[in-house]
């Protein structure tokens, strides 16, 4: 007995209830830190290094194992007399003696490292940085962790037992079935899939997916991200580009040192400088002589402290005016720091087009 690993305890109980320690090995000693004299003498005392909250879920499997006859499982928590936290797990058969007593032969482990383990296990998959699912070969929702709630305002037992198909946008469902599908049978990882999950509201999200399968154990591990702002911007900026491209105004971007990053095509059109002529130089190029060093100033000024100007920006004598303004923008809304970018001015082709543009020495 003493080469088992854990302990090995034969208890015994009557009808009354009454407990005996008919026999404890020597490893009892080593988990429970009290010696086997004073078990065997003092039946009682495993029962107060249980821990409070574990003490009726140990005993009411013990009642279960003795009213069915059926083996004896439990895993409870024990503090030792060192103050020592320990996960026991226990497993015994009893048999029934003539007298109407019940003897237990039990073995008991420590699974305080496996316990700790499980916990941390527990303890990432709950974290609220990803969206994390468990779902069968089937398609079926196992398990998700409390970030669910919050982006799709289902609670747990909401989408648990639900096939996961049930959540995604109709014109993503066939391509999502496809792509989980045929991650099954060669167990591959699945890395940026994308598609848009239903919230409770009506409202989608887009969600960006990694998930690897696991057939011997049924189940496939699956992380999401939610890149639905991220998306949304995109879609912004495309528009803010095509606006760019082909608004009639001209449009200059400089960097903050003002000079130019960019021009639109209407630029060129209407100042006659080509987009080669201006990328680097400061927009001072356009300068008409008719504006003061206290204009461009102000102008500047107003940029950096509001964000924006608008005025009208003459050109020389006899020419039409640019009716401009500028406007500091950020590119993303993800910059540390912004604005990193200015777009001016805005040139209206209104009364230019009255004259032939032509470039404008300093």
């Amino acid at each position: 007995m003493r080469t088992v690993p854990g302990a090995i305890y034969r208890y015994r109980r009557d009808s009354n209830g009454k407990e005996e320690l008919l026999y404890v090995s020597d490893g009892c000693e080593t988990l429970s830190e009290v010696p086997v004299a004073h078990l065997l003498a003092n039946p009682s005392t495993l029962w107060s290094l249980v821990v409070p909250e574990d003490r009726s879920q140990l005993a009411e499997a013990i009642d279960r194992s003795e009213q069915t006859m059926s083996q004896w499982e439990s895993e409870w928590r024990i503090k030792t007399p060192s103050g020592k936290l320990k996960w026991l797990s226990g497993r015994g058969t009893p048999s029934r003696l003539d007298d109407g007593s019940t003897v237990w032969t039990s073995v008991v482990i420590d699974v305080t490292q496996r316990s700790a383990l499980q916990a941390a296990l527990t303890n990432f998959f709950e974290q609220q940085l990803s969206l994390n699912m468990l779902v069968d070969l089937d398609g079926t929702i196992l398990d998700v962790n409390g970030a669910w709630e919050t982006l799709l305002g289902y609670t747990r037992a909401e989408m648990q037992g639900r096939h996961f198909i049930d959540f995604v946008h109709p014109e993503d469902a066939q391509s999502t079935l496809f792509e989980a599908r045929s991650a099954v049978p060669t167990e591959n990882e699945s890395v940026d899939r994308e598609n848009r999950y239903r919230h409770k509201d009506g409202s989608y999200r887009h969600l960006l997916w990694s998930s690897r399968t696991c057939t011997q154990q049924g189940i496939t591990y699956a992380i999401a991200t939610d890149i639905t702002d991220k998306r949304r911007l995109e879609s912004n900026l495309a528009q803010a580009a095509a606006v760019y491209r082909y608004t009639a105004d001209g449009v200059a971007i400089t960097d903050l040192d003002a000079n130019v990053i960019d021009v639109n095509d209407a630029f060129e059109v209407i100042t006659g400088y080509a987009r080669e002529e201006v990328i680097g130089r400061n927009p001072r190029i356009l300068k008409s002589g008719r504006h003061d060093s206290a204009f461009y100033d102000a102008m500047w000024r107003s940029l950096k402290e509001k964000g924006l100007w608008r005025g009208e920006m003459l050109r020389r004598e006899g020419q039409a005016p640019y009716l401009g303004k500028g406007q500091s923008v950020c590119p993303s809304k993800y910059e540390s720091v912004c604005p990193s970018k200015y777009i001016l001015p805005s040139i209206s082709p209104t009364a230019a087009r009255r004259s032939n543009p032509c470039k404008q020495a300093d």
